[in-house]
Formats: C-alpha cells, structure tokens, sequence
C-alpha cells in the first residue's frame, strides 16, 4: 500500500482563519493607538498655542496703556484671564489664567518690560515677555 500525500487546495470562499483575525485586530489596536497618541500630542500643542497667543495680546494690549498713559507707575501686576477679565467689574474669570507683571524704567526714553506668564495643564510655567519704551 502506498502512502499518498493528500494535497488540499484553497478554495477562495473557506474564510479566515482564528489567528488571522487575531493578528489584523492586533495590527488594528497598534494603528489606533499610535493615532490616538498624536491626536492627543496635537491637541496640547494646539491649547498651548492658543494661550501663548492670548499671553501675547494681553502683553500688547498693556505695553499699550503703559506707552499712552499720562501717569505711569514705575510696576504693576495683575492676573487676568485671555479676555482681559481681572475678576473687577462683575466679569468672571474663565479658562486659564495669566500672571501679568510690568516695570517702567527711570529716564527719558524710560524703558518698559511687560511679562505675562501661565502655568500648562502639566503645571510646567510658559510665558512671553516684551521690551519697549516710552
């Protein structure tokens, strides 16, 4: 009696197997996740961004005051919100909240410095500063 080797052929309607399907929703979770990471990291650079460019406004918006004004105290500080609210005035303070800090040089041109800092959701400090004179 001869041995004979049964050979079987792939008919394309027999499906996946168990382990193909484990491996594809394994490749699957990998993908997700590593898109779900930069979704994430785009996310936190963009409120960075947005708070850094509020800090910005609100350091011109007082470099301005301080270049106009007719009387100029020599430093000043204040914490506002991105829309100038100081918690004066009924407004109520919302989102985050910027330290901002002035001192006006002795002299004519006297110097000014405004800095207007924030603390990141990871607590860590940023912040802009601008020079001008008056």
């Amino acid at each position: 009696m001869k041995n004979k080797v049964e050979r079987r052929k792939i008919r394309p309607g027999r499906g996946m197997t168990l382990i193909d399907v484990l491996v594809a929703m394994g490749l699957l979770s990998l993908g997700g996740a590593g898109l779900l990471a930069v979704e994430l990291s785009v996310v936190a650079a963009s409120a960075r961004t947005r708070a850094l460019s509020a800090a910005t406004c609100l350091a011109k918006a007082q470099m301005e005051r301080l270049v106009y004004a007719t009387v100029v105290p020599s430093s000043g500080n204040d914490t506002v919100d991105a829309l100038g609210c100081g918690g004066t005035r009924g407004c109520v303070q919302q989102g985050t909240i910027f330290t901002r800090t002035w001192t006006v040089g002795a002299g004519s041109p006297a110097a000014l410095q405004v800095v207007v800092s924030f603390a990141a959701p990871s607590g860590r400090q940023h912040g802009v500063v601008l020079h001008g004179l008056r």
